[in-house]
């Protein structure tokens, strides 16, 4: 469990025996996981966690699956004008401040919020 809890901080770690040496050492723990279980995760995880609730499918129900499908040169376009627009329009965004519930939350969407501002 200390490597889950403490996987969510950059400078996370958990104390585990060196191989060679034998002797405690911190190992970094920072890195995305995913858990999957029946049921809830325990309390101290299911804080450190964005949690994605499945249900069954019905058994009349149809499952379909949608593909997005593109070939790189209709991209182009597109990608040439949001550049343009990035570097004309660029300097006038202003920052977003959005307001959490909490520190853990902060530590949970920030990767998140911080890749969708690229």
């Amino acid at each position: 469990m200390e490597i889950l809890n403490s996987g969510n901080r950059r400078k996370g770690s958990a104390i585990r025996c060196d191989s060679e040496t034998h002797d405690p050492k911190g190992f970094s723990t920072f890195s995305p996981k995913i858990v999957a279980q029946i049921g809830r995760l325990p309390d101290q995880l299911e804080d450190r966690s964005i949690v994605i609730d499945l249900e069954r499918q019905a058994g009349d129900e149809e499952a379909t699956i949608k593909l997005l499908e593109f070939e790189e040169a209709s991209i182009l376009p597109l990608a040439r004008k949001s550049k343009r627009w990035a570097i004309d329009e660029g300097k006038n965004v202003s920052p977003v401040f959005i307001s959490l519930p909490s520190a853990k939350a902060v530590d949970k969407w920030a990767p998140l919020l911080g890749l969708a501002q690229r």
